[in-house]
């Protein structure tokens, strides 16, 4: 009985090693995009040292580039007009034994969304600190747990703005001629 206790003991204590953390990044991409190319990166423990098998219809492997860190790999690949949306596999191998599949998915490109506008020179991007801009929800100005409180008068401290301030205030900011905002910080800040 005490050998198949220290057996599972053992068995709970080693089996967090044998978990690999595995990414993808992107883990999607479009068909029918304009430039066909793409970089897809690859990271998990020792991967530079591995093979990669994709027989994805439509995707050219042009390339793979190993860098100093043997954890990263960096797949150049052309999404050629041939291309269908599906989700597919990108192997992961060494000696012919498969060691991870990285799921990977064509989406298919909506229509007309080439002709959506981007950011060009016409923009006036708007800086807000939410936490000076407008205090929308007094509510929510001092939480349990927060280490400061709300306090106006404070030039350093918390002043209770929120993102329900710059909702309030979206036809003040159009009024500017702002066309984009860019909120610094969106987060829970609570630092001593």
């Amino acid at each position: 009985m005490k050998k198949a206790n220290l057996l599972v003991l053992c068995l709970l204590l080693f089996l967090p090693l044998t978990a690999q953390d595995w990414r993808i990044e992107p883990p999607s991409w479009w068909t029918g995009m304009k430039d066909p190319s793409l970089q897809i990166m690859l990271y998990g423990k020792n991967i530079g040292k591995t093979e990669i098998k994709a027989d994805i219809p439509g995707l050219q492997l042009k390339s793979i580039v190993s860098v100093p860190n043997p954890d990263y790999l960096f797949l150049n690949v052309a999404i050629t007009s041939e291309a269908k949306p599906g989700n597919f596999q990108i192997l992961i191998q060494s000696k012919g034994k498969t060691l991870h599949v990285f799921p990977f998915a064509l989406n298919e490109r909506k229509p007309g969304s080439a002709a959506r506008k981007g950011f060009d020179a016409s923009d006036v991007i708007y800086l807000i600190m939410p936490d000076r801009f407008a205090n929308g929800d007094p509510a929510n100005d001092n939480m349990p747990g927060m280490t400061e409180k709300a306090d106006r008068k404070a030039p350093y401290g918390r002043h209770g703005g929120d993102i329900q301030g710059i909702i309030d205030h979206l036809d003040y900011i159009a009024g500017l001629g702002a066309t984009a905002l860019w909120l610094n910080p969106v987060l829970e800040n609570n630092q001593e």
